[in-house]
């Protein structure tokens, strides 16, 4: 092993372990100051990398400076400065896209995004809010079966601002990869309370917004069926109710 190449390993150690102290630091200032420490050695590491001809490992560098702006980007938050907070996710975002473009890039990408997100949603700027939540909806369209919990964490949330910026279309197309996913062997298998939560909520969507009655009973009823499954009885019941009373008015 040349020199430089042990010097590459150890900017890379050096990195990994002022990046976790970084995670584990209470204060905003110590998490800024370690984030900011983080990136200055792993720079270091980009640079050497075309020297020992080691350019492909710089996709797996950028990961680093992409979670540092994303801790520098939390710790603002945290401080209320919405401005600085918004920056630095924003970089955060940029370099995300120069990582190795695997489902870790998604996840981030989907992390990332549901942050400036939040910050508009704080702001009640929904036309922003709704741009985001469209890329995140995206962005889950590429996750694999493995991560179709994450994907579901983040179509919930996205539906629910396609709902108060009156998105229609995406509140549709939302749902749909929801109910997609529900509908996997591996969801129902492990986590099949999830795909009942789903159900529930989209049936209450189709009963009061979209007026569809069969519809939301269909889905009503599906829900019921897993809670049974699951002997979770008592929310059950609650299903059961829900379909009792739009029966009842709907015979009327």
């Amino acid at each position: 092993m040349t020199s430089n190449e042990q010097r590459f390993n150890l900017y890379v150690n050096d990195a990994t372990a002022v990046y976790k102290r970084a995670t584990d630091a209470k204060s905003s200032k110590n998490i800024i100051r370690l984030a900011n420490k983080t990136m200055q050695v792993i720079d270091q590491a980009i640079k050497l990398a075309p020297i020992i001809k080691a350019k492909e490992k710089i996709p797996y560098l950028n990961e680093f400076i992409t979670l540092s702006h994303a801790l520098i980007a939390e710790a603002h938050y945290n401080n209320k400065d919405l401005k600085s907070a918004v920056e630095s996710f924003n970089i955060a975002q940029k370099i995300n896209k120069t990582t190795l473009g695997n489902q870790e890039t998604y996840i981030r990408d989907c992390y990332i995004l549901s942050r400036l997100m939040k910050i508009a949603k704080l702001q009640e700027n929904w036309k922003i809010s709704d741009k985001f939540a469209q890329k995140i909806f995206f962005s889950t369209k590429k996750l694999e079966v493995s991560h179709s919990l994450k994907a579901l964490k983040y179509l919930k949330k996205i539906k629910d601002v396609f709902i108060e910026s009156k998105n229609l279309d995406y509140i549709n197309k939302s749902y749909s990869e929801m109910l997609k996913i529900c509908k996997k062997k591996e969801i129902l298998k492990e986590e099949s309370k999830v795909a009942a939560e789903i159900y529930d909520d989209y049936a209450k969507y189709l009963y009061i917004v979209l007026k569809k009655t069969k519809s939301a009973v269909k889905y009503y009823k599906k829900a019921e069926s897993i809670l049974e499954e699951l002997n979770l009885n008592s929310e059950a019941q609650i299903i059961r109710e829900k379909i009792e009373l739009i029966n009842k008015k709907s015979s009327h």
